[in-house]
């Protein structure tokens, strides 16, 4: 990766502080599992299990990690393997800046509501949420420094997370690195393993392995 002399400096501190920030988030997501792992297996749906209010949670829990998966491949469509050598202002860019982050929370979203409660998957987006504000942060200060004005407007004109779909915009082509487009997929995969781990959870507190002591919405 090349840049003008005058910004290579100021790049490559940048750098190093996105690769300081990912392996402390790293350590921050796995930190934040181990805070939030009593939480579901002593916290459990106010709902009854196999109510109507139980399963549809569970069922638009099931259906967003679903369009995380497809949502995070279609993104990496557009930006595998340049993320910081373009600046990508179409397809999912278009709507908003961090897109692949949108998704990693709907994701989240997804898995812990398999739990029956939404209050229980507020939880998780709003822990992961805060864990990756700063990646966040640091991810724009580098596209920022690397692609000056053309950044600045983009950032004007496109919300950071929530999507405006009124901006949407798109070209007739896109350049496709396959490998980052297969391991995105695949990757994701992972976030279905929550399902069966929550219905191992119900399984074991039906037969009163596991004794839940508090419910939540």
């Amino acid at each position: 990766m090349t840049f003008p002399n005058k910004h290579a400096q100021r790049i490559s501190q940048l750098l190093a502080d996105i690769r300081h920030t990912q392996r402390r988030r790293k350590v921050q997501l796995r930190v934040l599992v181990i805070m939030l792992t009593p939480l579901f297996l002593y916290g459990s749906s106010a709902w009854e299990e196999a109510s109507l209010p139980y399963e549809a949670i569970q069922a638009i829990g099931l259906l967003a990690i679903f369009v995380a998966i497809m949502g995070r491949t279609w993104c990496t469509l557009y930006i595998g393997g340049r993320k910081i050598e373009h600046l990508v202002v179409v397809g999912p860019y278009s709507l908003c800046r961090n897109p692949l982050y949108l998704f990693t929370y709907i994701a989240v979203f997804g898995m812990a509501a398999q739990s029956g409660s939404i209050v229980l998957a507020a939880i998780g987006v709003c822990g992961v949420a805060f864990v990756f504000a700063t990646v966040v942060r640091d991810e724009e200060a580098l596209l920022r420094e690397t692609h000056g004005q053309s950044y600045a407007e983009y950032a004007e004109r496109t919300p950071r997370i929530l999507p405006h779909l009124s901006l949407w915009n798109d070209t007739g082509w896109i350049q496709i690195k396959t490998q980052h487009v297969v391991r995105t997929a695949s990757d994701g995969c992972l976030f279905l393993l929550a399902w069966p781990a929550f219905e191992a959870l119900e399984r074991m507190r039906q037969s009163g392995l596991l004794e839940p002591r508090f419910g939540l919405y």
